[in-house]
């Protein structure tokens, strides 16, 4: 489980992005778009760079259909519960 300590939504339409970084530092990108739901963590030797050739795709799932890509924090937290942990965070 991945303990997200700070979350900044970076585009509030469509598709929604979000710039997250983990309790060690890295930085994750994610985006929901046509109904995908994809999460991106940096590397350790690069961790401030999570689009980078060295990213590790840590959550590639499609929930919703090819028109959707609005999702609110909520959403977010209920999908990738599995993978990510919010509790403690800041906005």
């Amino acid at each position: 489980m991945i303990k997200i300590v700070r979350l900044v939504k970076t585009c509030e339409a469509c598709p929604s992005q979000w710039d997250t970084w983990d309790a060690d530092g890295r930085e994750i990108y994610i985006r929901y778009r046509w109904g995908w739901l994809t999460v991106v963590r940096a590397s350790a030797s690069k961790p401030n760079d999570p689009l980078g050739k060295d990213a590790e795709e840590i959550f590639v799932s499609k929930i919703g259909n090819g028109f959707d890509g609005d999702m609110d924090e909520s959403q977010l937290e209920d999908a990738t519960q599995d993978v990510l942990s919010f509790v403690g965070r800041e906005a």
